[in-house]
């Protein structure tokens, strides 16, 4: 294939570029596709984001060429053999590009390049495939466009050489020796410590957008999915950080009962147990700036849960511990915060002993069931849910009957059909005189927002954020009609309802505040029971677990990140993972760290909330990765 050496290196050099170049074009797209994420940069400072750019470009591109261009600049004297190499390099170059499309698609849901996300792209692929046909057709076409002519460009390269046989080894050692050494040092990305990583950009940058900016999507996924090397070594001592956990999460009346499971607690309780119904509703996408309930925006489209709040204990700074579902499930069904390199549930976490709010309930006297809108095999949540998190029964999308003539589809189900047919559930239970735990899990609010049928299309679909509410008006609607079918049925006053996101609308999120990125409703709905009140106090999805407890007046033993959202004599918090960061949110401050240093914060350095804040995400970090290290998060 190659008539000379030389022709060989002009080659190789020239796949290189034309990768590097690709890179670059996407940092502009993203730049300004995106620009209201780096709307704090002033041109120096994207002028130095692409400098930076340069620098993890390479590294990643010289990381997955480095084999391929060593092995081909050997003499190579089967055209068989050199095929394969090409094949490699082709196919890897075709990965590449795939990973940077598949950015551009997800950036403006989470605001920052993909990771671990890779990991889970499977069971998602064919609502990936309907989010492209519906919102990116256009422009995917263009990319793929562009692709193939750039693919009949290096095809047409490798068609105008020959087969290199003549040049020996020895000839040119020192120009391969060059070749491969250039090459490492850019993987390494500098001469001393370890090679180039993800925290590194954090030394270089002077904010996340800037940083954000600077990174690529095929350095982050792959740093990410190799977990070791973005564990980001916390070297906080782990019996001090066990020490500082216990004191941030224990309330006056709980205990730890085993030292040897540092984290797994008990309340100390008074009286008996208290068996109430319990209907959580975990909803996809709700914001609370578009609940007229909690902003007095005046959209219009949460009458019901507008009124549900009058009567509700409603806290206005509740926060959700991710930016994406799975991170809202694990957090709300199992009090886990999924700190960067921890694996996930189905991908390994569920080897380790797990409590999880099904397991507050005493089987005994509870029917415990996890539904949702979505397709059964989305996260493989029904699994988790049945398998790990000890539920009875589990339903998704193809168990539920369609109740209402739908005139577009969704691959995240119908959440009327959803309430509905979990309300038949709670029904059939209540009449057998057994008390239920019903989880469900919304997802018509889910991108791309479709219609459901014209009656809910308040707003012309002329826009994301028009289409958008058009779903919240119909998820609204839903919610209402459980509560009256619960009423009708008799089991209304007996039941706790709690209706919570799983994270925030992050496409309608403008700044990158942390406090408006993860913001989400949480209310606590019965009014039978509880007296309505407005908590304005930090809390989070990693409270659910604690606060039933308390509730239920339970001394069954639990694990979980969180504390009784409902207990205004101690200090709240909210732990959040964004991406490979860590943040803490509290009252009056907030802070977000790498676990190697402070990224940012509105506490002054030195100062004894500075100080604390930071001693807190370190310490909760460390004791969630010792205790899933260790299998010591639950006996």
């Amino acid at each position: 294939m190659f008539q000379d050496f030389k022709t060989k290196i002009i080659f190789l050099g020239s796949i290189f570029f034309i990768t590097f170049i690709c890179y670059l074009l996407f940092r502009f797209l993203i730049l300004f596709c995106y620009d209201d994420v780096f709307v704090t940069l002033n041109s120096t400072d994207i002028l130095f984001s692409f400098l930076y750019g340069i620098k993890f470009d390479v590294s990643i591109i010289s990381l997955i060429y480095i084999p391929f261009f060593f092995l081909l600049l050997l003499p190579i004297k089967s055209k068989k053999t050199a095929d394969i190499l090409l094949l490699g390099i082709f196919f890897t170059f075709l990965l590449q590009i795939i990973i940077l499309i598949s950015d551009f698609i997800y950036f403006p849901e989470a605001k920052r390049h993909i990771a671990d996300e890779l990991a889970n792209i499977w069971t998602e692929r064919m609502y990936i495939v309907s989010y492209i046909i519906d919102k990116m057709l256009v422009f995917t076409i263009l990319l793929l466009t562009s692709f193939f002519f750039i693919c009949y460009l290096l095809i047409k390269l490798f068609n105008k050489t020959i087969i290199y046989k003549n040049v020996k080894l020895t000839k040119n050692i020192i120009v391969i020796f060059i070749i491969m050494s250039v090459m490492l040092l850019m993987f390494r990305g500098k001469l001393t410590d370890k090679p180039l990583n993800i925290t590194d950009i954090y030394k270089m940058t002077n904010s996340i957008p800037q940083a954000t900016l600077s990174l690529n999507p095929v350095f982050t996924s792959v740093h990410t999915l190799r977990k070791k090397d973005i564990s980001f070594k916390n070297n906080y001592p782990a019996d001090m950080a066990f020490s500082n956990s216990q004191k941030l999460l224990l309330s006056e009346n709980e205990k730890i009962i085993d030292s040897k499971y540092p984290l797994m607690r008990q309340i100390e309780i008074g009286g008996k147990e208290k068996n109430y119904n319990v209907f959580i509703v975990l909803l996809e996408s709700w914001s609370p700036k578009y609940i007229d309930g909690y902003s007095h925006n005046n959209y219009g489209v949460t009458p019901n849960i507008d009124n549900i709040i009058s009567e509700s204990i409603v806290f206005t700074n509740a926060y959700a511990a991710g930016i994406r579902s799975i991170y809202g499930i694990s957090a709300a069904f199992a009090g886990v915060s999924l700190v960067p390199g921890l694996q996930h549930f189905a991908y390994g976490l569920e080897l380790n002993n797990i409590f999880s709010i099904a397991d507050i309930f005493p089987k005994d006297v509870y029917y415990k069931s996890f539904m949702q809108s979505s397709k059964r095999e989305s996260y493989k949540l029904c699994d988790i849910a049945k398998n790990i998190f000890h539920v009875d029964e589990t339903f998704g999308k193809e168990d539920m009957p369609n109740l209402m003539n739908y005139t577009g589809k969704h691959h995240f189900g119908y959440d009327y059909d959803l309430l509905m047919f979990s309300s038949d559930k709670a029904t059939e239970k209540f009449k057998q005189n057994k008390k239920f735990f019903i989880f469900t899990f919304t997802g018509t609010t889910h991108t791309p927002f479709n219609s459901t049928v014209p009656e809910f299309d308040k707003y012309p679909r002329t826009t994301d954020e028009n289409k958008y509410l058009n779903t919240l008006y119909y998820s609204d609607y839903s919610i209402g009609q459980l509560i009256e079918k619960s009423k009708k049925e008799g089991w209304f006053d007996n039941t706790i309802f709690i209706f919570l996101a799983d994270h925030n609308l992050n496409t309608t999120v403008k700044t990158d505040n942390l406090k408006e990125k993860f913001n989400i409703p949480f209310i606590i709905y019965a009014p039978k029971i509880f007296k309505p009140q407005k908590i304005n106090y930090t809390v989070s999805q990693l409270d659910i677990i604690p606060t039933l407890c308390h509730i239920l007046n339970t001394n069954k033993p639990f694990v979980a990140l969180g504390k009784n959202a409902l207990d205004e004599t101690t200090e709240h918090f909210a732990l959040v993972t964004e991406g490979t960061n860590l943040a803490i949110i509290c009252d009056n401050y907030y802070m977000k760290h790498n676990r190697q240093k402070v990224l940012e914060t509105n506490a002054t350095e030195g100062s004894e909330e500075y100080r604390k804040m930071e001693d807190s995400i370190l310490s909760l970090d460390k004791s969630i990765t010792e205790a899933f290290k260790h299998n010591i998060w639950y006996k």
